[in-house]
């Protein structure tokens, strides 16, 4: 039975290979990047096969467990790779092999910033920890001015940090564009965070974890990449300004994007930012994918473009 569920197995991966487009290929490695693989890992693959074995060696593919396939094609869209990999599952329990839908958890922690949110007590003493639990009610919230994280400002003594993020999440602000016409409408925006400075200053990489982080509290897609070619940051640009267009053709509003934000972290000179192998990107080589009738989607919308060099 080993042997049908291996082959099986490839034969999966061969038929999602075959079936994605170039255009797809791209937007299936810029959602990869945010399932499990280290920043840069998904832009140094040339193929949708190797993204595929890489997700598989960080255990996030596993024989009969492809929960983490068919979320991105769910978000890719992509009805009919979903229907493959259903396929493949329903072979394969034919076979007499167990299906698991639950999302495969590497020991490895991918994103320290997310580490760091969940243990905000981190460092302290028993003693204090033991205080702050003291001071927990069993029911409903109050605010402690003592137990604060750096920034949230005031953290509620009466829920956990996880159940906080959820609760941070899920909350509705008020729209204060709707009815005006002095102000851009809110949603969901795409950031692409470039860091050329990786290797030679460690505390960049403390620059893109707070950026992760404010990011995500505000429910913004985020795309991190790290030591770059020009033709790899040309081509997470490219990435980019494709899934903006594919998410602009959504008949649900709420995948559409209202903001793009472009954040570059090298070296650079009066011509422009530098790339990992040393290349000139001009500010306008940067701009040119998300001005005018390159992106008419966008038209009106705000493009911003944050160069620290």
């Amino acid at each position: 039975m080993d042997e049908i569920i291996r082959s099986l197995h490839r034969q999966l991966f061969e038929q999602i290979k075959s079936e994605l487009t170039e255009e797809d290929f791209h937007t299936f490695r810029s959602i990869a990047q945010g399932k499990g693989l280290r920043q840069g890992e998904a832009s140094k693959c040339t193929t949708a096969r190797e993204v595929l074995d890489k997700l598989q060696r960080k255990g996030k593919i596993k024989l009969g467990c492809y929960r983490v396939l068919k979320d991105i094609f769910m978000e890719m869209e992509q009805d009919g790779l979903i229907q493959v990999v259903t396929e493949i599952e329903g072979k394969m329990e034919q076979a007499g092999f167990e299906i698991s839908d639950e999302i495969p958890q590497s020991p490895d922690i991918l994103r320290a910033p997310l580490k760091r949110q969940l243990t905000p007590t981190e460092g302290w003493s028993a003693e204090k920890r033991r205080s702050s639990w003291a001071k927990q009610p069993s029911a409903g919230y109050s605010f402690d001015s003592s137990v604060k994280h750096p920034s949230l400002g005031r953290q509620s003594s009466g829920q956990s940090w996880r159940s906080s993020r959820s609760s941070m999440s899920s909350f509705e602000e008020p729209d204060v564009s709707e009815g005006r016409d002095d102000c851009y409408k809110r949603g969901k925006g795409y950031v692409l965070i470039i860091n050329n400075f990786s290797e030679e200053r460690e505390a960049s990489a403390n620059d893109v974890d707070g950026l992760v982080k404010f990011f995500e509290k505000i429910g913004y897609k985020i795309n991190t990449e790290e030591d770059e070619t020009k033709e790899q940051m040309m081509d997470d640009l490219e990435v980019a300004k494709l899934e903006i267009q594919k998410a602009a053709k959504s008949k649900n509003k709420d995948n559409k994007y209202s903001c793009f934000i472009c954040i570059v972290s090298s070296h650079g000179d009066k011509e422009g930012v530098k790339s990992h192998d040393n290349q000139t990107v001009s500010i306008g080589e940067l701009q040119a994918p998300f001005l005018g009738d390159s992106l008419a989607c966008m038209a009106g919308s705000p493009k911003i473009f944050i160069i620290q060099a």
